[in-house]
């Protein structure tokens, strides 16, 4: 037999070459043999009419020409590729000659269905708006029909995907062999429970982090139970998750923030209540001791030598040092409770200083530093609390003379300037380095020069600067390495000048 449209057709077959409906003889393997011009122009004269068939009815129209020739005739309905490529329905009557044991196939436009291209061109366009990933499988777990969100997330753009697994893919994208496993698994879990299931898929990418999909695969089964094809719909939740999981770390953040602060809030609270007990209890003891020594010095349990003296001499400077780190610790104790309290009134500033001035003359004597002044003689009066700062102004001369080598002047400095009153307090030491600074008004710290020269509490300036600032003025410094150190603080005038 002649595969050409004009080849001449047996005496019986002459009115298929001349209908206008396409028609052919299928041989084994439904191998297309005697097709009329029809059918030649529509889908060409060679090859087997199941190639042409669309993928995913092959396998039901082999069981139909297999029923046709056992029964002798059927009809069948199924999507054919034309020659323009395009995939058209077609009505087919089939009977079987058991002469030559072929089957006459004789096909028709069903007038009722519009164009499978048209219809095929509507699906895909819809699949194309959705954002979530869809794919159309067949029985047999082909891919069928998959949308680009579908296609970007397994990177198969450009692939020709359609008639091959899962499985079969991993060549064209290797990547995602791992990917591609758990997803045939999941489709045949999905097909043996019969119903809707919804899977967490990760699939990795090489160039950041997994996408998550949240994936739908909605089972298919023809009318005898058979398994017919699976659609897959996957919504992205990769961001949903990302998002849920830093909530979740800021939740164990803020909850490890919260466990952290009470527990140096305890921390705290024990801290306070040691140092004010331990102060309180040092306190009484430190009371005697200052007493007689100062007995002692005033020969009450009778006459001392020069060198009794000395020792009673150096008691008594021992005893006030530990009396200066008490009050200390019990104005951090103060601070740390909320209960540092000022008791202002209208106090002249010049008095005080001289004051401190003539009380570290003894410390300064021994370091053999020179103290000098320059005091204004217009200050007016402040509305401060005079002890404290009367405190803050030892503190700053006391450490200046620490500081200072021998033979070098400590300078205090009182001036008014722009509505505020000045303290200076100047040396000619060591100076400090710039990345030092910060720390020197920070509670218990200390420079390794400060531990040299002598152990205390490193709080002395964080109390001068909570003092100060408690009155709303300002503190400070200035420093050269090598050349020295200036301490300030400024205080505002008030109305207590009036």
């Amino acid at each position: 037999m002649s595969a050409s449209g004009d080849a001449p057709f047996p005496s019986e077959n002459r009115f298929f070459a001349l209908t206008p409906d396409p028609f052919c003889v299928l041989g084994a393997a439904s191998g297309i043999e005697e097709p009329n011009a029809a059918f030649a122009r529509l889908f060409g004269a060679n090859g087997t009419l199941l190639e042409r068939l669309h993928p995913d009815e092959r396998a039901a129209t082999e069981r139909t020409l297999v029923r046709t020739a056992a029964n002798g005739s059927a009809e069948l309905l199924t999507r054919v590729r034309q020659s323009d490529g395009q995939y058209q329905s077609w009505a087919w009557s089939l009977v079987h000659d058991p002469q030559s044991d072929r089957i006459l196939a004789l096909g028709r436009r069903p007038t009722q269905n519009p164009p499978v291209s048209e219809a095929g061109t509507l699906l895909e366009t819809l699949l194309e708006a959705l954002p979530d990933a869809v794919n159309f499988k067949d029985a047999q777990g082909r891919w069928l029909l998959a949308n680009k969100a579908m296609l970007r997330a397994f990177r198969l753009e450009g692939i020709d995907y359609r008639g091959k697994k899962d499985s079969e893919l991993t060549p064209a994208s290797p990547f995602f062999a791992e990917a591609f496993d758990y997803c045939e698994r999941t489709d045949e879990d999905c097909w043996r429970s019969g119903n809707v299931t919804l899977a967490e898929e990760n699939i990795p990418q090489p160039d950041g982090p997994p996408l998550i999909f949240e994936s739908y695969k909605v089972p298919l089964f023809n009318p005898d139970g058979s398994r017919k094809g699976l659609v897959v719909i996957g919504h992205d939740v990769t961001e949903r998750r990302r998002l849920e999981e830093e909530r979740a770390q800021l939740l164990v953040r803020e909850q490890r923030a919260v466990a952290e602060a009470q527990f140096a809030r305890t921390l705290n609270e024990l801290k306070n209540t040691f140092v004010n007990s331990v102060s309180h209890e040092l306190r009484t003891p430190l009371t005697s001791i200052q007493g007689y020594a100062e007995f002692l010095l005033d020969e009450l349990a009778g006459p001392l030598n020069t060198e009794q003296r000395d020792y009673v001499l150096h008691l008594e400077r021992g005893a006030k040092r530990l009396g200066r780190l008490i009050d200390d610790l019990l104005d951090f104790a103060r601070l740390e409770a909320g209960t540092f309290a000022l008791r202002r009134q209208p106090t002249a500033l010049a008095p005080i200083a001289r004051d401190v001035l003539e009380s570290l003359l003894p410390q300064a004597k021994e370091a053999r530093v020179t103290l000098a002044s320059a005091i204004g003689d217009d200050l007016p009066e402040l509305d401060i609390d005079a002890q404290r700062v009367e405190q803050v102004l030892a503190n700053l001369l006391s450490n200046a003379i620490k500081f200072s080598p021998a033979d070098k002047t400590v300078t205090l400095r009182l001036a008014r300037r722009d509505g505020r009153i000045r303290c200076e307090v100047e040396d000619r030491g060591v100076g400090i380095a710039p990345e030092d600074v910060p720390k020197l008004f920070q509670r218990f710290s200390q420079l390794r020069e400060g531990a040299q020269k002598g152990r205390g509490t490193g709080l002395g300036l964080s109390i001068a600067k909570s003092i100060v600032e408690a009155h709303g003025g300002a503190i400070g410094l200035e420093s050269t390495l090598g050349q020295g150190s200036r301490f300030w603080f400024e205080l505002p005038i008030t109305n207590a000048e009036g």
